[in-house]
């Protein structure tokens, strides 16, 4: 993928905190990105990578709480693409551990997993959030505000 996509308002689904979050992991992924062209050492790699590890399982873990909440009925699937990108995370975090480099294609991989990820299988969330009202009562509990 030679082209990545950046951060910016088309990517926000209305739901603040999933949105937040999302916001968080692209910066993540694009200091990353930087890191790799401009750090000195491979301490601060390792240092973001296992940011962006934890954010991801954060993330990952509150965005199945709020779908769990909502009774959305894709959330097995979407659990399951979650899981997935956990492990690659997870490898990579490991490899570069284990003194392997981390490439650039590894990295725009990930972006563009995620940015793809939050207009499709996201975006379908928002939406199933959106139709219907009881789910933006269960929001309303686990955030304390509606999407």
């Amino acid at each position: 993928m030679s082209v990545v996509a950046r951060w910016g308002s088309e990517f926000e689904l209305g739901i603040d905190d999933i949105d937040d979050h999302h916001r968080e992991l692209a910066d993540v992924l694009d200091r990353l990105r930087l890191c790799m062209g401009q750090c000195a050492g491979a301490g601060e790699l390792l240092s973001l990578l296992a940011e962006l590890e934890a954010r991801t399982i954060h993330h990952f873990r509150s965005e199945e709480q709020v779908m769990a909440a909502a009774a959305y009925p894709g959330l097995g699937p979407h659990r399951a693409n979650h899981r997935a990108f956990e492990r690659r995370v997870r490898e990579a975090h490991q490899l570069h551990r284990e003194g392997h480099l981390v490439e650039l294609p590894t990295v725009s991989l990930l972006q563009g997993w995620l940015f793809e990820h939050i207009e499709r299988a996201d975006r379908d969330f928002a939406e199933f959030v959106r139709t219907r009202r009881r789910p933006r009562f269960a929001l309303s509990r686990l955030f304390g505000r509606t999407a």
